[in-house]
């Protein structure tokens, strides 16, 4: 993160440079508090278990088109979390040192890591995992706006943003199973902070669809506002990997693979800022 914000820190400086050089360009900051939610590609295996509100700060740089349209962009910080329910006996990790441990299946049995159970090793059926990802974020709009009318303009914004993940953790709900001699034992238990970052894609994109308004404050500074709706059309999560396995059972015989994890996002973003 502080190699984030030093970065993040010298596009500030390098734009605000700019923007005094040439002034049809505005050079502003904002916060972008936002609810997140999510929308599986696999209904049945599991299902949005409510939505998150998260935070995040932007850098805005807007380039004039002609009087009442410009191409809007910058740089985010966007935090992102959303809660999935998986379905009864059909998800599981295997678990070991406080990190989930990649998995391959052949036939129908899992050949790494060997053996699954002993030795340090649980397997772990998930019930509802809460994630929680830091995406640098990249919004590209057309802004529309209004003449000014008493100091305020109104404007619609229409675009895409592109998302390129940071980290991703989650608190997971699990029932965990342990082998002691020859019992094996359950329990439901809760964990906190689990690296999912290689379950993650790296990138991820969506449709922006907004309006809102700016007060003019003096010249060319102006307070303002937005309410904007983003759609993901590109998996947050991986479809499918070795980190999360799918058990079924027919006639009498358990199958295994991996679990179908890919998840779409959804977002209502409210942006709060200044520019210049």
């Amino acid at each position: 993160m502080k190699k984030t914000f030093f970065f993040c820190l010298l596009i500030a400086t390098t734009l605000t440079t700019y923007s005094q050089t040439e002034q049809k360009v505005r050079f502003g900051i904002k916060a972008t508090p936002s609810v997140n939610w999510m929308a599986p590609n696999e209904t049945k295996k599991l299902q949005n278990s409510g939505s998150k509100l998260n935070a995040g700060i932007g850098l805005v740089l807007e380039f004039p088109i002609t009087d009442v349209v410009s191409f809007q962009t910058g740089l985010d910080i966007t935090n992102i979390s959303f809660t999935a329910k998986y379905n009864t006996d059909t998800a599981f990790y295997i678990y070991k040192d406080d990190a989930i441990i990649e998995s391959t299946i052949k036939g129908d049995t899992i050949n790494s890591p060997r053996p699954y159970f002993g030795s340090g090793y649980s397997l772990m059926r998930l019930k509802e995992r809460t994630y929680k990802t830091t995406y640098l974020n990249i919004p590209l709009t057309l802004k529309m706006k209004t003449k000014d009318i008493g100091g305020f303009t109104y404007f619609g914004q229409i675009g895409g943003n592109l998302f390129a993940r940071l980290s991703a953790t989650a608190n997971d709900a699990v029932e965990k199973n342990s082998l002691s001699g020859i019992t094996i034992t359950k329990e439901n238990i809760d964990i906190e902070k689990v690296d999912i970052t290689k379950t993650m894609n790296i990138l991820t994109a969506c449709g922006n669809v907004g309006a809102g308004f700016e007060y003019n404050i003096s010249g060319s500074t102006s307070l303002f506002a937005s309410v904007n709706y983003q759609h993901h059309f590109m998996n947050a999560t991986k479809a499918d990997s070795g980190y999360l396995i799918r058990s079924r059972i027919e006639n009498n015989k358990t199958y295994l693979s991996e679990f179908q994890n890919g998840v779409k996002l959804k977002q209502i973003v409210l942006s709060v800022g200044i520019l210049f």
